[in-house]
């Protein structure tokens, strides 16, 4: 996805209904996994592709951060604002519209950087992976995906009569896979 192209407000309402009627159980669990592996329990946390706020929020539930939320849809960023009032986290909070290929932040500036199913939208991959290195402080840690939590998340997800539509296993490629190079310990 381009700058400028993002979603509509239809689109953004659907997204967001869908986190939060379908994905809600999983946000939690993928939020706690994030603190675990990563050790970085406070600063400053970026949620790229965030939609309305869901995984940014969940992270800042459990951990001491500030947060800058980010999503190329203008309408999916009021969510994200209307849902950190909602939370009671406005104070804590920034939701802005932006690019994951051209961040709008200085380098260094994040503890930690997040973002679960938003890959599928992005144009160049490289790119966005080299933004994510830029804008993360040193030892800094970054946690990039779109898988379902756990197995009991997965199957809660999925919910009986569901069958095999929802499947897992590793990343299908295409013509941006490529992965970043190996950067010490800011990112994993």
């Amino acid at each position: 996805m381009t700058a400028g192209s993002g979603p509509g407000m239809d689109d953004a309402l659907d997204y967001d209904s869908i986190a939060s009627e379908v994905f809600a159980p999983l946000y939690p669990v993928v939020a706690e996994a994030i603190l675990k592996r990563t050790g970085i329990l406070s600063g400053r946390m970026l949620d790229i592709g965030c939609g309305g706020g869901h995984l940014g929020y969940a992270v800042m539930e459990k951990a001491e951060f500030e947060g800058w939320l980010l999503d190329i849809s203008p309408d999916a960023v009021a969510l994200c604002r209307r849902r950190s009032l909602e939370l009671g986290l406005e104070d804590r909070s920034r939701c802005l519209v932006g690019d994951v290929h051209a961040l709008p932040f200085g380098d260094a500036f994040f503890d930690l950087v997040v973002s679960r199913g938003s890959l599928g939208f992005w144009r160049d991959y490289p790119l966005a992976f080299r933004e994510i290195r830029r804008v993360l402080k040193p030892g800094g840690k970054a946690y990039v995906g779109g898988g379902l939590g756990n197995r009991e998340t997965f199957e809660r997800i999925r919910g009986p009569g569901c069958g095999s539509s929802i499947r897992t296993g590793p990343p299908v490629s295409g013509k941006n896979s490529a992965t970043p190079p190996p950067r010490s310990s800011a990112t994993s």
